[in-house]
């Protein structure tokens, strides 16, 4: 035969006109129910999805799989597809794990049900049923319910067009993808894109978890917690969590920023336990964030100030993946083809600034219908912007729309309106933008959703319009009308206390009591504790210390906190301990710890550690490490030592420098290397940075370099910081600029600003400030401070106010504080003041400090006093008076 004859021969039988046999389907015979039967069937069906393969050909498989242990001849092969033979384990699920993968099926999940199949056949014990997993089938779930945006459906198109329109790659993608890897390959992973709404962040989520499904498929399922409230949904069954699934937290913030509630902080602490928990892996959490949460999210908390997001902003660090808002010049030009989606070209054309996301998602469309609404319409939009920003759940009640719209009106059109008003304003806001969806339109509850409180409408408003409330309402008070409307409506005492802190925070004591009343009469005792702090301001100290005493009966331990620090503020710190312990009766470990510094402080120090054992026993970390100090100023080293241990067990990572700086003055090198190691088994991401450190201090850069490269590649933003630190100081600044970038990329805010000091220091002033305007972008402000401090500096005082203001539109209300004091010596009183109002209108208790300050300075003592006691008024004067009840008894 020569060479062509045998090219020819080796060519499809078809193709050489040769009549091409196909192979017979396997008859299978009827058998009795039971075990058998059920493992024949099951074989049968991966028989005929894998097109019916001849034995043949479904043997010379196995025995080219070095994966498979059995190795069945084709005529037991037949009889196992044909009756179900129970042949050995192995060759069964040779067999089995075969035909999965010529029918493309998940390989995993046919073999461990095929197990439990062959089990059940040689043992005659039936199948335990698997226990019922959270969430459904990749296969099963309807992106539009997860939260990706509805695309436009304007375009006239000759042919039928998919629900979504095609996807396209952006360079985001590469580093989205490069998450389903480490998942893939069975680690678990929480994933954050950040971005502003409409920027693709749910698509590029819905994109990823399809990848995903086609690696393996049918594996994976998606839970999406969201009945009866997210947060609810969430906390409850988070334990319940089992390996690959997919935790879908869409809009992050109604999961983890939960007001007054810690039902945000105890989320966080619960999916941190999740992802390091190796017997649930693999785990993926998908999540999004607007830059203005991220923000909040990551910014930590002020010395001395409280840090209502230490667990959040634990959980976060590190995840962020940045959402571009536009595509660029050549992602533009790629869509111009007619093979393109013609939703993608439309979107191409007519987007501004390359926004297109943000087109197909009806955004601009959404924005014009809201600044063109007519008088009624837009006072509802605008009734429901605010209750959202002020923290009000995702649904809308038809009753609060309509006692807040009227705020909004001036006489002219509120006289002017018909008396079926708020139906006409209604149909306005649901009138489709684009084809997507009104900027408020109905939400039609779930069968299992229903509740007497959904026998109400309630309405949803666009997420483009909340996030513009968010940047164009930041610093408008709403109307008397909208509190009055929430007050009516709000039968939540977790929210209508969160509603008196909003009011609180602005300045407005007398709102804030009125819904912190609101909240303590409907059980909620913390509210009792925050009214004591409005009463304590207004000068009313033993009113405040009967509220405090109410709400420690009521289980407030708080409360008690509060009072216990009175008293020592009193010189009293025998009655201060006494509170303290009657909270830590009640279960409070902070309290024990709280009691424990003062017995420290008098110098009692056994008395402070019998406290702190105390709350040690309770699994008290903090006490492990105060417990710690104690021992070794007694002089038990080995007792301090094995303290610190237990708590870095715990995952503590001021034990863990403390342990390792111990271990490095004791000059134990391999102790200290030890420790190091055993914390990252521990997922420590502090001790890949003290590695590093150890390496560099024995002299061996190389080594360091090496630790946190590894760390850098877990995605630790600490150890890139560290990593382009020492990079810079080895002469390669271009690299050490890639890597600071990287690092900014990540989340980590001190990286923006060596990038805009790095422009700086080289005279590059337009640089440095588009740095801090890209920082801004991804929720970063502080480079923008730094860069207005500059400015003042040189005295550009419009240069530095406008940077101010923009760091404020960004959500930064220390922006404002510093605007305040710079418009005092340069504008006046006058200009401050309108700026402290600014500050407190966006929520910012801080401005209190300053505008007294600023009044006591400018001789208005009397003012001054007033502010401090009474706050403001509604429309936003300081207040003469407040008005409130303790007890039975009104006070003025």
């Amino acid at each position: 035969m020569n060479a062509d004859e045998f090219r020819s021969n080796r060519r499809p039988a078809a193709e050489r006109g040769v009549p091409v046999r196909r192979p017979r389907k396997v008859a299978r015979p009827a058998l009795p129910a039971g075990p058998g039967r059920d493992l024949r069937d099951s074989l049968y069906t991966l028989y005929e999805a894998a097109g019916c393969p001849t034995m043949q050909d479904i043997a010379a498989r196995i025995t080219a799989d070095d994966r498979l242990d059995g190795c069945p001849a084709k005529d037991k092969i037949n009889r196992m597809i044909r009756t179900g033979e129970c042949s050995t384990k192995d060759d069964s699920l040779a067999v089995a794990m075969t035909l999965a993968r010529l029918a493309g099926q998940d390989v995993h999940l046919v073999a461990t049900r095929f197990t439990q199949l062959w089990t059940s056949v040689t043992t005659g014990q039936p199948i335990t049923p698997e226990p019922s997993r959270l969430g459904s089938p990749v296969s099963q779930c309807d992106p539009f319910l997860l939260g990706v945006h509805h695309p436009i459906d304007s375009v006239s198109s000759g042919r039928r067009l998919e629900r979504l329109p095609s996807y396209r790659q952006r360079p985001v993608d590469t580093t989205i993808r490069e998450a389903s890897t480490s998942v893939l390959a069975g680690e678990s992973r929480l994933v954050t894109l950040v971005g502003g709404p409409a920027t693709g962040k749910s698509r590029a989520c819905w994109e990823l978890v399809r990848k995903i499904d086609a690696e393996q498929p049918g594996r994976w399922r998606i839970w999406h917690p969201y009945d009866p409230t997210r947060p609810q949904a969430a906390i409850t069954a988070l334990d319940q969590v089992g390996p690959h699934t997919i935790v879908w937290l869409n809009d992050a913030h109604h999961y983890l920023d939960t007001g007054a509630s810690p039902l945000g902080e105890q989320i966080a602490a619960r999916l941190r336990t999740l992802l390091h928990d190796p017997g649930r892996r693999p785990i993926l959490v998908l999540a999004t964030a607007w830059p203005h949460y991220w923000s909040q999210f990551t910014t930590a908390a002020r010395p001395g100030q409280p840090d209502p997001h230490a667990q959040v902003r634990d959980l976060l660090t590190g995840t962020a993946i940045f959402m571009p808002a536009t595509f660029s010049a050549r992602q533009l030009a790629e869509l111009a083809g007619s093979d393109i989606d013609p939703r993608l070209r439309e979107a191409a054309r007519r987007a501004e600034n390359g926004r297109i996301v943000q087109y197909l998602a009806g955004a601009p469309a959404l924005d014009a219908h809201y600044r063109a609404a007519p008088p009624a319409a837009r006072a509802v939009l605008e009734a429901a912007m605010d209750a959202r920003r002020l923290g009000y759940p995702v649904g809308l009640s038809r009753a609060l729309l309509k006692g807040a719209a009227p705020g909004y009106l001036d006489d002219h059109d509120w006289d002017a309106l018909a008396d079926d008003w708020l139906d006409h304003a209604l149909a306005y806001t649901a009138i489709p933008c684009n084809g997507t969806r009104g900027p408020l339109t109905a939400i039609r509850p779930r069968p299992q959703e229903l509740t007497t409180i959904d026998l109400e409408r309630r309405y949803r408003l666009a997420d483009s319009l909340e996030h513009t409330a968010r940047l164009e309402r930041a610093a408008i008070y709403p109307p008397e009308t909208l509190w009055a409307a929430l007050a009516a409506n709000v039968t939540d005492p977790a929210l209508l206390r969160h509603l008196g802190e909003q009011a609180w925070r602005r300045l407005r004591f007398q709102q804030a009591i009125q819904f912190y009343n609101l909240a303590a009469g409907l059980g909620e005792p913390r509210a009792v504790t925050d009214l004591a702090t409005v009463l304590h301001h207004a000068g009313d100290k033993a009113g405040a210390e009967r509220l405090l005493l109410q709400a420690a009966d009521g289980g407030d331990d708080a409360a008690l906190q509060v009072l216990a620090s009175r008293r020592e503020q009193a010189k009293d710190p025998a009655g201060a301990e006494t509170i303290l312990l009657r909270a830590a009766e009640g279960g409070s470990n902070d309290a024990l710890l709280s009691a424990a510094d003062l017995r420290r402080t008098a110098g009692d120090l056994l008395g402070a550690q019998i406290l702190c054992r105390r709350a040690v026993d309770r699994g008290s970390t903090d006490a492990m490490v105060a417990l710690a100090g104690i021992r070794e100023r007694l002089g038990d080293s080995l007792g301090a030592d094995r303290l610190l241990r237990q708590a870095v067990d715990n995952g503590d990572p001021m034990a863990l420098q403390w342990l390792f700086q111990r271990r490095i003055n004791a000059h134990d090198i391999a102790g200290a290397e030890q420790l190091c190691h055993a914390a990252i088994d521990l997922e420590m991401p502090e001790a890949w940075l003290l590695l590093a450190e150890l390496r560099q201090q024995q002299g061996d850069l190389a080594g360091a370099i090496a630790q946190l490269e590894a760390a850098a590649d877990r995605r630790i933003t600490n150890a890139v910081m560290a990593l382009a630190k020492l990079t810079e100081n080895g002469g390669d600044p271009e690299a050490a600029e890639v890597l600071y970038r990287q690092a900014a990329e990540l989340g980590n805010a001190r990286a923006w600003s060596e990038l805009a000091y790095r422009r700086d220091r080289a005279n590059d002033q337009a640089g440095a400030e588009a740095v801090c305007r890209e920082a801004a972008e991804h929720g970063v402000t502080r480079p923008l401070l730094w860069l207005a401090s500059l400015h003042e500096k040189s005295r550009d005082i419009a240069g530095a106010e406008a940077l101010y203001q923009l760091a404020a539109d960004h959500g930064d209300n220390d922006a404002l504080l510093d605007l305040a004091s710079l418009r005092a010596d340069s504008a006046g009183p006058a200009g401050a003041e309108a700026t402290y109002r600014q500050a407190a209108n966006r929520g910012d208790l801080a401005a209190l400090i300053g505008w007294h300050e600023l009044l006591q300075q400018t001789g208005h003592k009397k003012l001054a006093r007033q502010l401090e006691r009474y706050g403001l008024t509604p429309e936003g004067d300081i207040a003469s008076t407040l008005h409130y009840r303790t007890g039975d008894v009104a006070m003025h």
